[in-house]
């Protein structure tokens, strides 16, 4: 398994709108309105500080019209923007601090939470924070949907093969945590769960586009700009079927 791309990319200018605050014991990035809607956003290796990440929040909190949270459940285990530009990261430290029987129990405590408090919640994970919102789905009655974008970690078939609630998934083309043979296990799977469970499930293919695409894209290519401003439309329109 590849991991390439998972620390490179392009730091995106803006100004995010949302605040720093502290939500079940973790220091989180909240955005958007006052809502009965909630997406809890599981990130990349780049964390909750990352500013992409922020504005990416920022975004899906006003097309949504959702509140929107990323906990740092990384604890300040992240990349930083200095080793975006230099890739000098070391990734097997992230991944041994982060292993997924730590984290998934802290995540999936934030997800009952939030679920107290609002009528809809949903999960959206990119690249490392995919894998944590496949095993949120596979919970009864907690979510109303999740999308993944260029996900990793993932175990295939069985985190496709447990999703009980609307999954919609977004792949590269060049992406060694989701290459060619998961993305046809993903067709396989969701085809069956289109038949025999009746579940809305989408695998969407951005030609022209490398891992990380959807949160680092280069702002002066423009496939890769359109892949991921398509990324954000295709996340917004598919958690909209499920917000009334």
């Amino acid at each position: 398994m590849s991991f390439d791309h998972c620390t490179s990319g392009h730091l995106h200018a803006g100004d995010p709108h949302g605040k720093v605050t502290e939500v079940s014991g973790w220091s989180t990035y909240v955005t958007g309105p006052e809502s009965k809607v909630a997406i809890l956003y599981v990130t990349d290796v780049f964390g909750y500080k990352f500013r992409n990440n922020q504005l990416v929040a920022d975004g899906l909190a006003s097309l949504v019209s959702a509140t929107v949270y990323i906990p740092d459940f990384l604890e300040g285990s992240y990349a930083t923007p200095e080793q975006l530009a230099t890739g000098n990261f070391d990734l097997n430290h992230f991944l041994s601090f982060n292993i997924k029987t730590k984290r998934f129990p802290q995540i999936l405590k934030v997800a009952q939470d939030l679920k107290k408090k609002y009528a809809k919640v949903f999960a959206v994970g990119y690249c490392w924070g995919a894998w944590a919102c496949a095993m949120l789905a596979a919970e009864q009655e907690l979510l109303s949907g999740i999308a993944m974008y260029h996900p990793s970690l993932l175990e295939l078939p069985k985190d496709l093969e447990n999703l009980v609630v609307p999954t919609l998934i977004g792949v590269s083309v060049i992406d060694g945590q989701f290459p060619r043979e998961s993305r046809e296990i993903a067709e396989n799977v969701f085809e069956e769960k289109t038949k025999k469970e009746k579940l809305p499930v989408k695998l969407i293919i951005y030609p022209g586009t490398a891992h990380g695409f959807a949160i680092r894209a280069d702002p002066n290519d423009a496939i890769s700009s359109l892949a991921a401003k398509q990324a954000m439309e295709e996340i917004v329109q598919f958690f909209k079927m499920f917000t009334e």
